[in-house]
């Protein structure tokens, strides 16, 4: 067998034995996030060229085939307040995001005071007891 095929037959194996690469989505996606309510929410990640990957959330079914750069993305219909909702992502594997919510999305920034935590308020032992609203959430980026 001449050189030239042997190189050839090594790359074409190692291409059909080579690992496939799971699909990913950014840390931002996670257990307990909210999307903004009444617009298009994009969802993202990689995956392995070629693949399909379909996104499922109240009741919507977006399918998108992962780009040469391993790049894929959807957007969500706009959907009303609510919840909890699962966010289902399916390609190489599935992966699965619970107590979703829809609804408002702020993001704030510029000043110290936004960092002051309930624990550093007046009766914080109190006020953390009788706290009692699981669908406001936080994320510090």
């Amino acid at each position: 067998m001449k050189k030239s095929h042997v190189f050839t037959y090594s790359l074409i194996f190692a291409f059909l034995t080579a690992p496939l690469v799971a699909i990913s989505l950014p840390s931002i996606f996670s257990d307990h996030m909210v999307f903004q309510r009444g617009q298009a929410n994009p969802v993202w990640g990689k995956g392995n060229p070629g693949e399909s990957i379909i996104v499922r959330m109240d009741g919507q079914e977006h399918k998108i085939v992962v780009d040469a750069d391993g790049r894929w993305e959807v957007k969500l219909d706009s959907m009303p307040a609510g919840g909890p909702h699962v966010l289902e992502v399916t390609g190489s594997q599935t992966l699965r995001f619970i107590d979703v919510l829809v609804g408002e999305v702020w993001l704030c920034s510029g000043q110290s005071n936004m960092e002051w935590s309930v624990r550093n308020s007046d009766d914080a032992d109190l006020e953390i007891v009788t706290a009692n609203i699981p669908s406001i959430r936080l994320i510090t980026v």
